[in-house]
């Protein structure tokens, strides 16, 4: 088989760059079950309300609508769960410190698909 586009764009907020001055971007793996990567990867995403919230145990994804996939059985995940951001201490330290000195919310711009990692 051919090998895909190496990232793609699966979900974008297109109204955060009208509603919100972006000041840094930040690159994050999301932590998400079988279900939700199928859905995700159809397009059945929302970042409308998605925010990221940082806690003592890391950052969390919160508000972000990820519709059940239909092919999937009574195990199918619940659509607005919170979900953990995979982030290096160090990147969470420098957020942190970015909240405080100005004050300001996490939002998540768009999600993309890499297809050239090897895990």
């Amino acid at each position: 088989m051919s090998k895909p586009d190496a990232i793609k764009n699966l979900v974008v907020n297109r109204k955060a760059t009208h509603e919100f001055f972006i000041h840094d971007r930040f690159e994050a793996g999301i932590a998400l079950r079988g279900s939700e990567v199928k859905s995700l990867r159809m397009g059945r995403g929302n970042l409308q309300e998605a925010h990221v919230r940082l806690r003592s145990d890391g950052a969390w994804l919160m508000g972000c609508h990820i519709s059940p996939y239909a092919q999937a059985n009574i195990n199918n995940h619940e659509p607005t769960r919170p979900r953990q951001l995979l982030l290096h201490h160090h990147l969470l330290l420098q957020l942190q410190l970015l909240l405080v000195q100005y004050r300001t919310d996490l939002i998540v711009y768009k999600t993309l698909y890499d297809f050239g990692r090897q895990f």
